[in-house]
């Protein structure tokens, strides 16, 4: 019995997931649109991270039935929750370093070649 209710709630997740990524497509627009503006709205509202921001609130809600089903799916969880924020937050520095290490390189080279008045 168990068997067959996770089994319809995995089918009710893969279709809320399926019109979920769907809908934002049609409310973007015309992937065709000469105007790089609304273009990048349309990329925004179709992509990954507006689904990401929605979803980050339940996350403390899965890990608490993880750790009703059994203590150790939850401690499971829990660590593999924290190494992935872990994880993100590394290369969110990385990322943000590399870009101000690449302006910071610019700026240098634009002012070596700017003839001084």
């Amino acid at each position: 019995m168990l068997t067959v209710l996770v089994a319809g709630l995995f089918l009710l997740m893969s279709t809320l997931e399926m019109v979920r990524t769907r809908v934002p497509i049609r409310v973007g627009g015309n992937p065709a649109q000469a105007l790089q503006d609304l273009a990048q709205v349309r990329q925004y509202v179709s992509g990954n991270s507006l689904f990401a921001f929605f979803d980050a609130p339940w996350t403390p809600i899965c890990l608490l039935v993880a750790y009703l089903i059994h203590p150790l799916p939850g401690l499971l969880t829990l660590i593999g929750s924290l190494i992935l924020a872990a994880w993100l937050i590394s290369r969110k520095r990385e990322q943000t370093r590399k870009e101000i290490n690449a302006s910071t390189r610019k700026a240098i080279e634009k002012s070596y070649f700017t003839p001084e008045k």
